[in-house]
């Protein structure tokens, strides 16, 4: 396992710094790019269109518009008549140049070293995605947008052996402390008797990947389509605040609780479920294994064989979990060093959802939106 782990790690770093570089290259060469613009806007009208010191104008009329919208902003696609033929070319209008540019406009086209950076129409100049104004700004979001993605790479590489140290820290006080005093725990349980409240533990194998997870959604943001980017901070926000509320109700309100002739859970809500220690065949110990590290469990089974409740060490502290089940008499078996694949019809149609939304959130997000004629 470990040479697999080194040569990733120095795969994923190799290509991280290929990304970093190219996207710092781009945003280089889009500062780079005021010389040219500066030489493009010296140009005067003249007939040589090899020249950057030369532009062209032609009289046509637009024939047709598509609009879309970009990452970048609102981009038309228009078709012209020009010069006794037909040309495409795409704009990038502000918003007040945009209710301009309709199909039927007489307009003047702008040639520039043989390509049309820009459209006239009344007394507005409307750059197109060819013109040395506009493409810096393309090169500009290309590489910032390529240095996000070496960042975020880079999170991960930093962050990964981390949570696989926490992991094997929780995994080794298992062996440690097989069992602890449950005085510290003693309670009111539901029912009015007295027994044992076991709070989880929010461990930060748990929540830092939560934690990176909604900074990096926020931090992409600006890369988003303009036309959805407040759609998706209005997102961003609804995300973190029900994150937030589902983390308090967590610690508030999930419990394991036990008395002397049932063992309890509370989930997130409050509810509690109650099953008889003579209902409880055996906890089961075992682990699985996740993204960074294995995540050790109990399942609790009944007598039937039916599953009645679970419990990982991403929650919980299983040592105070199997002192209860010692001092309570439900038996216990297995090993977490026994590596077991859990998985259920649900669990794998619900990430095959979430990987659509994902996909389709993704596509809506940064990609140009359909286009209206």
């Amino acid at each position: 396992m470990l040479p697999v782990l080194v040569k990733w790690s120095a795969l994923s770093l190799l290509v991280l710094v290929l990304l970093l570089s190219l996207g710092i290259i781009l945003v280089a060469v889009a500062q780079t790019q005021p010389g040219v613009a500066d030489t493009y806007r010296a140009a005067v009208e003249c007939s040589d269109s090899t020249s950057a010191n030369c532009y062209q104008l032609s009289q046509g009329v637009i024939r047709s518009v598509k609009v879309d919208q970009t990452s970048s902003g609102e981009e038309d696609r228009l078709v012209i008549d020009t010069r006794g033929a037909t040309i495409d070319t795409t704009l990038t209008p502000s918003p007040s140049q945009s209710t301009k540019v309709k199909p039927g406009v007489d307009v003047t086209v702008k040639w520039y070293v043989g390509n049309v950076v820009a459209v006239v129409i009344g007394h507005d100049s409307i750059p197109s995605t060819e013109s040395p104004l506009a493409s810096a700004a393309g090169m500009g979001y290309a590489g910032s947008l390529l240095i996000w993605v070496a960042a975020a790479m880079g999170v991960v590489w930093v962050v990964g052996p981390r949570l696989v140290r926490a992991q094997a820290n929780v995994r080794r006080s298992l062996d440690d402390e097989s069992g602890i005093s449950l005085g510290a725990f003693e309670g009111i349980v539901p029912g009015g008797t007295v027994g044992w409240r076991i709070q989880p533990k929010m461990r930060e194998a748990l929540l830092l990947p939560i934690v990176i997870g909604i900074v990096a959604l926020i931090s992409i943001t600006p890369f988003f389509n303009p036309q959805r980017r407040s759609i998706a901070l209005i997102g961003d926000g609804v995300l973190v605040v029900a994150i937030c509320i589902r983390w308090a109700l967590t610690a508030r309100n999930t419990r394991i609780l036990a008395d002397r002739s049932s063992i309890m859970k509370a989930d997130w809500l409050g509810r509690v479920k109650r099953w008889p220690v003579s209902e409880v065949a055996q906890g089961y110990m075992f682990s699985v294994r996740t993204l960074y590290s294995l995540n050790a469990c109990i399942v609790f089974f009944g007598h039937d064989g039916s599953e009645l409740f679970i419990v990982s060490s991403f929650y919980w502290d299983l040592n105070e979990i199997t002192s209860v089940c010692m001092t309570i008499g439900i038996p216990l078996d297995g090993d977490y060093d026994e590596v077991l694949t859990r998985g259920s019809r649900r669990k794998r149609i619900a990430i095959a959802l979430g990987t659509l939304v994902l996909g389709a959130l993704a596509t809506a997000y940064f990609f140009p939106a359909p286009g209206n004629q």
